[in-house]
């Protein structure tokens, strides 16, 4: 009986000992984010605003207020939101200590959609009279897309644009399934329904060829379009270089009118310091100041007069330069005024699960707590509703969609459509007064479908291992990986479907104004892009989140008196600690795998799911 007293006294200290010195830790490292975490800053005059993209441009701002805890180290990352973002350069603008923008996309990133927002900020920034200079040692197509609108665009002379077109890649995993003996258990509605397309073939379908090459095809043309404004290339050639792989070096990117000068930062930081230390001479004169043009026999035989400085003599300082992340938490040059009246920003962020929300996914009971929250505020004079998510669980789209019609009986709701918004994301947002996204956007797959799968042939021959029950009904262990479904299960099961597919294409028909064949027509599952979806009507028009607070302010009748508010989420303080702590996990993930990460988080997430999904086809990462 001692030994037991002991033992027992032993293991509960032992364990409110390892909880104590979590928590320790926990407060130990909070202390260390809150020293080392942004602080405030004063914008010095003669500044430039840095947009490097550094830690990424996301949706929706995090519940902590220090980002995410490396694992390696400690390292705090916190995100700008796109909110943020837009505010920042709009503010920038007409803040007398600003002198104008420098664009080197050297880390981080964004989806194409926040891309456009931002470059939509930027063309707006330029009509301050402000000055915009973007430098990179690489391009990517997307972010050379944001860099176009730059007065000068400038390069590494041995740097690359690369510039190929645009690909989304798709990974079948039939193979793998065969090997293993699991059979895919497939109920759909909607011949462009790929999601289940993976499990079951080895090469996308005629359908959905179609349908990746039309969606790709129109994000490509608007870029191309785009582009073409800013830098005063015809688009038709803009295509051809992508073709035939003009841009293989730096003085072919130079050659061809994307790039106006081949140099080092350092030489840029010259231009940047003359710029903002009062000098009247045009950027070309500056330009020409600081380098000499470089020619295709020096940049191929690597002569060392390939880049010349001129005699003039250098900045004894560098130019005052600050960061985006640095400039959003900057004090502002204006007191903001202060209303009663506010439009509330309610973010849809992730993939659409049953219930609470969970890190990288929204819970249907939690999106719409928040919606009812903002409804019943009679001090919120209307709903914006942000829209990141490639959908999910059917059955928590039609409780959100829930909420969103009874905010839009009451007051204007307006979705603004963040990178996707398609099939549950959709379904959140038909019933909406006004409907804004990207021309690059990834929206509608009006479509639904079941995934079950039996492992009972695998396990047999692969391990030796077989399963039986004991049961009350035929169907009482319907779902179960150890059988196939029969026919009778099947038909209960694509009952569901069918009705849930009438379900959201009604939700649809009423909410766009649109008859049921219609609906049905562009539905069947298929994606399309903003583009297209602004043609079929599935939108209103292109517009960020900015605009579409606008919209909604004007709607709702305070557009010269409100303020904005975002409904997050304000966990204690232990709870945001520990989701910092734990988020670092997703993170060192991300590190390790690389582009490999969307698809590992896309299938643990379908092989989580239950029940009926509307979910888009996969997860489309365009390149």
């Amino acid at each position: 009986m001692n030994f037991f007293k002991t033992f027992w006294a032993a293991l509960l200290a032992i364990v409110v000992a390892n909880v104590l010195i979590a928590i320790l830790m926990v407060l130990i490292l909070a202390g260390i984010a809150t020293a080392l975490g942004d602080t405030p800053q004063v914008v010095k005059q003669n500044s430039i605003l840095k947009i490097d993209l550094q830690g990424g441009i996301v949706d929706s701002p995090s519940n902590s207020p220090f980002g995410s805890v490396g694992i390696n180290g400690i390292e705090f990352n916190r995100s700008v939101t796109i909110l943020e973002a837009l505010d920042a350069i709009d503010r920038a603008s007409i803040d007398p200590y600003v002198e104008g923008i420098y664009i080197n996309l050297s880390g981080g990133g964004a989806s194409a959609a926040n891309i456009e927002e931002l470059r939509n900020a930027l063309l707006r920034f330029k009509e301050s009279g402000k000055f915009i200079i973007s430098y990179g040692d690489v391009y990517s197509q997307f972010g050379y897309y944001l860099s176009s609108v730059a007065d000068k665009v400038y390069m590494n002379p041995q740097g690359l644009v690369s510039w190929q077109g645009l690909s989304s890649n798709v990974i079948f995993y039939k193979g793998l399934l065969d090997k293993l003996g699991i059979q895919p258990e497939v109920m759909r509605h909607g011949s462009y329904k790929a999601a289940v397309e993976p499990y079951i073939m080895d090469r996308m379908s005629p359908e959905n060829r179609h349908q990746m090459e039309t969606l790709l095809g129109t994000i490509w043309g608007n870029m191309l379009h785009e582009i073409s404004l800013s830098r005063g290339i015809d688009s038709t050639v803009l295509s051809n270089y992508a073709t035939d792989l003009t841009m293989k070096s730096a003085e072919a990117a130079y050659q061809c009118g994307l790039i106006d000068g081949l140099m080092y930062e350092d030489q840029v930081m010259q231009i940047l310091g003359r710029l903002t230390g009062g000098d009247v001479a045009s950027l070309d004169s500056l330009q020409a100041q600081v380098l000499r043009p470089v020619s295709v026999s020096t940049i191929e035989t690597a002569d060392s007069s390939a880049v010349e400085q001129s005699d003039v003599t250098a900045l004894e300082e560098d130019p005052e330069i600050i960061s985006l992340r640095e400039y959003v938490h900057a004090a502002s040059p204006a007191v903001k005024k202060v209303s009663q009246n506010k439009v509330a920003v309610v973010y849809a962020d992730g993939q659409i699960i049953d219930g609470e929300s969970v890190d990288g996914a929204i819970g249907g009971a939690t999106i719409a707590a928040k919606l009812a929250k903002v409804r019943k505020d009679d001090n919120v004079k209307a709903v914006v509703l942000r829209v990141n998510s490639p959908g999910g669980s059917a059955l928590a789209s039609e409780v959100m969609w829930r909420e969103v019609e009874l905010i839009r009986k009451e007051k204007p709701v307006v979705v603004s459509m963040g990178g996707v918004a398609a099939s549950g994301g959709y379904y959140i947002s038909c019933p909406a007064d006004i409907i804004l996204a990207s021309p690059s956007t990834i929206t509608g797959s009006i479509g639904v479908f079941g995934l079950l799968f039996n492992a009972e042939k695998g396990l047999k021959e692969k391990l030796g291992i077989t399963v039986d029950v004991a049961k009350t009904n035929p169907s009482a262990d319907l779902g179960s990986p150890f059988r196939p479904v029969s026919e009778q299960e099947r038909a209960a099961i694509m009952f569901g479907i069918e009705q849930v597919y009438e379900t959201f294409v009604g939700h649809v028909a009423a909410g766009r104004n649109l008859t049921t064949e219609a609906v049905d027509k562009i539905g069947g599952g298929r994606v399309w892009s903003g583009v297209s979806a602004l043609e079929i009507g599935l939108i209103d028009g292109f517009g960020g989140l900015s605009e579409a607070i606008a919209l909604a302010a004007d709607r709702a009748g305070v557009a010269q008196d409100f303020r904005v508010w975002q409904v997050v989420d304000e966990p204690d303080n232990l709870t945001v600690m520990l989701n910092t702590l734990f988020s670092s996990r997703s993170a060192k993930l991300r590190s390790e795998l690389g582009d490999a990460f969307v698809y590992y988080n896309s299938l643990r997430t379908v092989l989580s799911q239950q029940g009926v999904q509307a979910r888009m086809p996969y997860e489309i990462e365009i390149q």
